[in-house]
Order: structure tokens, then C-alpha cells, then sequence
């Protein structure tokens, strides 16, 4: 690592990549590298035409965190009304205050 500028673009190569596989695992560690990197880039002169290329990529990846964190999201939904339908239907009754129909569990034993 003797070029912090691209050194700070691999770096970026390395945290999309994580971020499309699904291994958040490895973001910090990546990010802790480009903390260093950043540190070491500050002190070398601007190349403006390095930093436009690496300010691309990292708006690139801050986009694609942002939709991982978006499914995330939505995904969380998902179970929560899963959960709230498997817990019980609510509905309202005919006076217009809230009812909850309860569902009977599947008494079908799935076998291996």
C-alpha cells in the first residue's frame, strides 16, 4: 500500500463488493482501512482528478448502503405482518372498534 489514492479505491472495490454479496461483516473491518487510508491521503498533495474518482465510488456505495438498508427494512415488515397475521387477524367489528379473529394453528405434522 504505497498509493493512498488507490489504495482508497480498491478499498472501495473491496466494500461494494461486500455490500452486493451480503457480508456486512467485513465492512468494518474495510472501513477501518480506509479510515487509515484517508489519514495517509490527507497528507499527499490534491490530485483533483484522483478525488473526483473516489468521491464517485463512495457516493456509488453510500447509494448502495442506503438499498440494503431499504430492504432491510422492508423485509423486517414483511415478518412483523407475517407475525401479526400468524398471531391474529385484526379486523373491525360492526359497531366500528377493533376485533381480533384468532387463527387456529395447522395441526399438519411435517415429516422429514
Amino acid at each position: 500500500m504505497n498509493d493512498p489514492r488507490a489504495d482508497m479505491l480498491t478499498l472501495l472495490a473491496q466494500e461494494r463488493d461486500a455490500i452486493l454479496h451480503g457480508q456486512y461483516d467485513r465492512l468494518a473491518s474495510i472501513a477501518a482501512d480506509m479510515t487509515d487510508c484517508a489519514t495517509r491521503l490527507q497528507a499527499q498533495s490534491a490530485d483533483p482528478t484522483a478525488l473526483i474518482a473516489i468521491k464517485k465510488h463512495m457516493e456509488r456505495n453510500q447509494n448502495l448502503i442506503g438499498a440494503a438498508l431499504g430492504g432491510i427494512a422492508a423485509a423486517q415488515e414483511r415478518v412483523n405482518a407475517m407475525q401479526s397475521v400468524r398471531d391474529g387477524l385484526k379486523t373491525y367489528d360492526p359497531s366500528g372498534k377493533i376485533d381480533t379473529v384468532t387463527t387456529a394453528r395447522s395441526k399438519l405434522e411435517k415429516k422429514a
